[in-house]
């Protein structure tokens, strides 16, 4: 009984995770592809894959996610909300290159310390009801 009720409560959250998944697979398998078969700088790979997957990923945290409409109110807190995330994810993605952590382990822990804080704040914030 408990765990339905958990469930139930926390559907929002679960979405979410399903489309932090897939979305964090595409940002580490392109930015893969770019950095170790095209030979993009791994600066140049993160700033364009992260930047296109905002894109992907607002479409889908409004419509699945969080069931919202995304009116012009919407849109601006999400540019807002972005310049935040895009800038906290890149200064933690360079801050583990320069200890020399691998770019594939650097994006990783730059998603993972940012996704609670991705949530809190699309929940809270920018797909409020």
């Amino acid at each position: 009984m408990k765990i339905n009720k958990l469930i139930k409560n926390n559907r929002s959250l679960l979405r979410y995770v399903l489309v932090s998944a897939q979305s964090y697979i595409f940002i580490l398998l392109f930015i893969y592809i770019f950095v170790d078969y095209f030979n993009v700088n791994k600066r140049i790979s993160y700033l364009f894959i992260y930047g296109l997957n905002f894109l992907i990923v607002f479409f889908l945290n409004s419509k699945f996610v969080f069931k919202s409409k995304a009116d012009y109110k919407t849109v601006l807190r999400y540019i807002f909300f972005l310049f935040f995330v895009y800038c906290m994810s890149y200064s933690l993605f360079e801050l583990f290159l320069f200890v020399n952590l691998d770019y594939l382990i650097a994006t990783f822990l730059s998603m993972a310390i940012g996704f609670p804080i991705k949530f809190f704040v699309s929940k809270k914030i920018v797909f409020k009801p």
